[in-house]
Parts: structure tokens; C-alpha cells; sequence
């Protein structure tokens, strides 16, 4: 909930579990993605954001 919560504006989000468990360059979903042109600080969606 405090994630959630941060994202709606309450406060910065936790980012610990990302840099602990970040995708590496090997992973298949890691390469689909830069196959769709997304890169790497980037967000998702039609936002981007």
C-alpha cells in the first residue's frame, strides 16, 4: 500500500525492490521491450510515464 500511496502523490515511491531485482540485458521480456522501442528510465503506457 505505501507504493500505491506514493504513486498517487502521497510521497516518493519505494525503489529498493527495483534496484535489488533489476532486469538484465539476457532477459526475454527485457528484450522484447527494447524490440518495441522502449528503453531503459522509461515508463510505460500512453503516458510514458
Amino acid at each position: 500500500m505505501d507504493k500505491y500511496s506514493a504513486v498517487k502523490g502521497a510521497g516518493e515511491p519505494d525503489l529498493s525492490d527495483y534496484k535489488e531485482f533489476k532486469l538484465k540485458e539476457d532477459n526475454k521480456g527485457f528484450q522484447m521491450l527494447q524490440k518495441l522501442g522502449w528503453t531503459e528510465g522509461q515508463g510505460l503506457g500512453s503516458d510514458g510515464g
